[in-house]
């Protein structure tokens, strides 16, 4: 299995403090995001850890002089000294510290076990070819394995699903249901692609789930109902497994020593519905901001309690979509995107005024989310 080339700064690394001081060096100019990566390093206790501690002296000292020179401006030195606060003071930092997020494009793994890096370069190799012809996947360019960690670097893009949703339900700017509509279809056509090469991404949430394109137009019925991605990409196969063709429970993975194969795989029954169960759990999370929960039903099977708005427009879509998609033996994935592309191609067609006001609302907040995302970008 051909891994990929770990190269940063015409350099390759063995530990991963090299990595975040190097970084840190890069973005010397702009102290805020130098004093961000050095808590990232911290936080994810890159070693050597003294490596990280002789640069954050380093900084706190610039720091000191930073502040105190601002100081100077507007008090006297006695004041500066009774008032100054250590500038790597944990409580001070705490709000940083919580604010800030490991950029989008990077991924860490803890190195034990390193199968799974394994895996998921096995996993995406091979479903690189199908999803890039639908525009559908994030791409993997380094693979660095550390001392303490393993890197990948991903392809750049705007942010996760997760972020647009938690921007736009914090902010003015509200995502229409006619935007939501286009994702849903986005994300069905990923799992019909992988589903039809028996994988099972096994890990399908809005954290894996990446935004990286603008609506630049209105999108066509036959744009809809195509295999290609309009708005998302996939990413992260580390939870993937490859299945078995014609087994319902059957699979392979990989552990340390060797590949495990159906029933040897220790994490229960599993099937294509745990992809399903996780695409509604984001159909949900867009429409009403939380997970979906279900009911466990007298027959043993489980009926989810939609928390759908009664005046949604598209109210009677959604509750079908729900109930159909779970219903993974009489709707297959065909049936349910060429249904669901003509009733959202009706839909934009008879709300026109509404599609020009959403699709604006949505390339607003995609900006947002790209300029926050990208000052992380080393």
């Amino acid at each position: 299995m051909k891994l990929f080339n770990a190269f940063y700064d015409s350099k390759i690394f063995t530990r991963l403090s090299d990595f975040y001081i190097s970084w840190a060096r890069r973005s010397e100019k702009n102290h805020d995001i130098v004093r961000a990566i050095l808590i990232k390093a911290e936080r994810m206790k890159a070693k050597p850890e003294w490596l990280i501690g002789i640069r954050k002296k380093q900084f706190a000292a610039k720091e000191e002089k930073l502040i105190l020179s601002d100081l100077k401006n507007s008090v006297t030195a006695p004041e500066a000294n009774d008032t100054f606060t250590y500038p790597w003071d944990v409580q001070q930092q705490a709000k940083l510290m919580d604010d800030m997020e490991i950029p989008s494009f990077i991924k860490f793994y803890n190195v034990r076990p390193k199968h799974q890096t394994c895996w998921e370069a096995y996993i995406y190799n091979y479903v690189k070819e199908e999803l890039t012809l639908i525009s559908a996947i994030v791409q993997i360019y380094h693979c660095a394995m550390f001392v303490d960690k393993c890197l990948t670097v991903q392809e750049f893009t705007s942010g996760t699903l997760k972020q647009l949703i938690k921007l736009q339900n914090s902010g003015d700017v509200k995502l229409n249901e006619l935007i939501f509509a286009i994702i849903v279809l986005d994300l069905m056509k990923v799992l019909r692609c992988i589903h039809q090469m028996n994988i099972i991404h096994g890990c399908f949430k809005s954290d894996n789930i990446f935004i990286s394109k603008r609506i630049a137009c209105r999108p066509e019925l036959e744009m809809l109902r195509s295999g290609t991605t309009l708005l998302v990409k996939v990413a992260n196969w580390d939870f993937a497994i490859r299945s078995s063709a014609g087994i319902k429970y059957g699979g392979e993975y990989i552990n340390e020593n060797e590949v495990v194969t159906d029933g040897d795989y220790q994490c229960g029954p599993w099937s294509y519905e745990i992809d399903r169960r996780g695409f509604l759990n984001i159909v949900n999370e867009l429409i009403c901001g939380r997970k979906l929960t279900y009911l466990r039903c007298k027959n043993g099977r489980c009926a989810p309690l939609l928390g759908l708005k009664r005046h949604c427009s598209m109210h009677e879509i959604w509750s079908n979509l729900f109930r159909r998609c779970l219903d993974t033996e009489s709707f297959t994935w065909d049936e349910l995107i060429h249904e669901f592309a003509q009733t959202t191609d009706a839909s934009i067609r008879e709300n026109e005024d509404e599609w020009i006001k959403s699709s604006a609302g949505y390339n607003i907040l995609f900006l947002q989310l790209l300029k926050k995302n990208s000052q992380f970008y080393p």
